[in-house]
């Protein structure tokens, strides 16, 4: 039990196909002893550290360059009202799962955004909303227990389809996306 929150937490990685340019960071959940905090760096195309990066999502990050020059590049917003009934998101993480009726029939029918637990938890149904994602929950389950029982091959995805492209920075050939 407890106050909700959310936590971001693992690798992020990032690369620049124009300049080959390289970050990769890290995203260090709380402890008892220590708040979220991020750290990592980003490298040039030739594989040179260019800037290390730190902070704290729920506060600020800063990159610092070769030189030890310091600068804070993002400032967590405001809390939006009753931000811990809401996991503390931001206004930005709130409106991520923004749908509009003009939406449908646009966006996949499996986007979360369509989800009935979604839209009963935003109504403010949170009972209704548990029951709803529980049983959506157990209904997935027992799908995938009954296709690995059957030893059915990966699926296609319904609404999407893998086709290759051009790498509009580098050119190439790519499927990988």
């Amino acid at each position: 039990m407890g106050s909700m929150y959310f936590e971001n937490s693992g690798k992020v990685l990032g690369h620049n196909a124009k300049t080959g340019d390289r970050m990769d960071i890290e995203m260090i959940p709380k402890s008892w002893k220590t708040k979220s905090s991020i750290k990592g760096n980003v490298k040039d195309g030739q594989g040179n550290k260019v800037y290390d990066i730190s902070g704290c999502w729920t506060e600020s990050i800063a990159i610092t360059d070769v030189n030890g020059n310091k600068e804070v590049i993002w400032t967590s917003p405001s809390p939006i009202a009753n931000a811990p009934a809401n996991y503390n998101f931001t206004e930005l993480g709130i409106l991520l799962n923004h749908f509009t009726p003009d939406m449908k029939g646009v966006i996949a029918p499996t986007d979360s955004r369509l989800r009935n637990d979604q839209r009963l938890f935003e109504e403010g149904k949170i009972e209704e909303a548990d029951k709803e994602k529980t049983r959506l929950e157990v209904k997935q389950r027992a799908s995938r227990k009954e296709k690995e029982e059957r030893k059915e091959a990966v699926e296609n995805p319904l609404f999407f389809n893998k086709t290759e492209c051009k790498n509009m920075f580098t050119g190439e050939m790519q499927t990988d996306f």
